[in-house]
Order: C-alpha cells, then structure tokens, then sequence
C-alpha cells in the first residue's frame, strides 16, 4: 500500500516545505520585532515569565495552527485566494484563543505585546505567501514544478486548451500529450 505522500510531485514537497520553513522565519521576525517594538527580552510577560518566553510560545502555537487550517496542503497552494484567506483566519482564531485563554485563566498578558505580534505576524505571513507564490510562478515559466497533464477532445478543442496552458505556464500545466477524436492536430503534442 503505497501512501499519498508518495504519490505526491517531488517539486510539491520542496513547495511545501519552503512555505513551512518561510513561515517559521517569519514567525521568528514577528517575535523579534514584536519584543522590538513593545517590550526588552528581559521584561515579564506573563506571571513572570520573560516576554521573550511569551511570544516565542505564541509563535511556536500559530505555527501549529497554520498547519491544523491545513495552510500547507496541495490544493490550496499557489492559485486564487484561499491560501491566503487559510492564513489569515489561523491567524484570527490564534487571536480568539490567546484571548479567551487569557480572559478564563486571568492571565496579565499584555494587550500590546499580543496586538503587535498578531498584526505583525499576520501581515509577514500573508506578505510570504506572496513570495512563495512568486518562487513557484518563476519555477513554472522555466517548465518545472508543475502537473503533467494529458488533452482529451476534439482537436479544436484541444489546441485552443492547450495554447491557452502554454501562454499561462503560472497554472502549472505541463500538456505531455493529446488524445483526439477526430481532425489535424495543430500543434507538437504527441
């Protein structure tokens, strides 16, 4: 029984895990700039814990929460809105539930330290999704990372669909070869 991992593109794999590895890094810039902005490494953030220890725990969660709004997965990367809407309401529920948490358990964590990270960290991770998208934009054009993918139709049909992928290689189609009912194929597709 093979996986569905392994069944996955190689390229796939690699996207994944430079959008997982670019989240992180950005996650750690927003805990950076978050105690940049706010509060020194050695200041208490929460019942004496240092506000480093605070915003690194709130990043290390939002990381996790990216992954359970499943952020990471193959039908949502690189095309159309949902990736970064995926983001941005990981980001809101991790603001809803740092909220609540600290709402039921009285907890004093600061309202700016938590305001700053979240809004920080929210523009930093849609802004690298951009940049993820660009990278895989760039590798398409240069006719890799994409699907392999077989035309069936009528020659007519198959022509206009396959210059169409041609002249929109950010899709990721990659046309390997047509079958057609009846009529001259136009192009050099076998």
């Amino acid at each position: 029984m093979t996986s569905a991992l392994s069944c996955r593109p190689v390229w796939l794999r690699q996207y994944q895990l430079l959008l997982i590895g670019l989240d992180g890094v950005l996650l750690l810039a927003t805990v950076l700039g978050t105690l940049a902005l706010h509060a020194p490494a050695g200041a208490p953030g929460l019942h004496g814990l240092p506000a480093l220890v605070v915003t690194v725990t709130i990043g290390l969660v939002w990381w996790a929460a990216l992954a359970l709004a499943r952020t990471y997965e193959a039908r949502f990367l690189g095309e159309g809105p949902e990736e970064g809407k995926r983001v941005a309401q990981a980001s809101v529920r991790l603001a809803a539930t740092v909220g609540v948490v600290c709402y039921i358990g009285h907890l004093p964590l600061s309202r700016g330290v938590v305001a700053i990270q979240l809004t920080l960290g929210t523009v930093l991770l849609l802004a690298g999704r951009l940049l993820g998208r660009v990278v895989l934009h760039r590798q398409r054009r240069r006719g890799a990372w994409g699907h392999r993918v077989l035309l069936v139709g009528t020659a007519d049909r198959v022509t206009e669909l396959a210059g169409h992928l041609r002249h929109n290689p950010r899709h990721g189609y990659l046309v390997v070869g047509a079958c057609v009912a009846a009529g001259p194929l136009d192009l050099d597709i076998p």
